[in-house]
């Protein structure tokens, strides 16, 4: 279930910054600053709100400089994201890039520049859940609010 799939196993911790291509599968935080392309396609990215994360240079802009399974903004993120189940924006993110993903639960506050490409995809247990409940357990996983 998705409580249990937030354990982090890596950080980018506040006051660090980290540069160039990050594959993993499990979940990453952002406190600090990324530039890069990250490639999590069996997991999360949690972006907190003091984290930044920003699409390196020779990253085509046309494609996706985070793909993930759930990405959860709190911070600022630049570039082109795509979540393969879902997006969440916080009331503090800040995202200018394009979007594609099948969900999307943006935050009363959340601030976005771009186009969005909602996709489609099966039905899921994370379906069920209420967009609500979502930013909830987005933001207890990020200590805000």
């Amino acid at each position: 279930m998705y409580a249990d799939s937030l354990l982090i196993n890596s950080i980018i911790g506040e006051g660090t910054k980290l540069r160039g291509e990050f594959e993993l599968k499990g979940l990453l935080r952002i406190d600090g600053e990324f530039i890069g392309k990250i490639d999590d396609k069996g997991g999360r990215v949690l972006v907190g709100v003091n984290g930044k994360a920003v699409a390196g240079p020779t990253v085509d802009p046309a494609t996706p400089f985070i793909i993930a399974e759930i990405i959860i903004i709190g911070g600022k993120v630049k570039g082109h994201v795509k979540a393969m189940k879902r997006l969440v924006l916080l009331d503090t993110a800040e995202l200018i890039g394009d979007i594609e993903t099948p969900r999307i639960v943006a935050d009363e506050g959340a601030f976005y520049e771009g186009k969005c490409t909602v996709t489609k995809q099966p039905g899921t247990e994370d379906d069920k859940l209420s967009d609500q409940k979502v930013l909830s357990m987005a933001k207890r996983s990020l200590g805000s609010h």
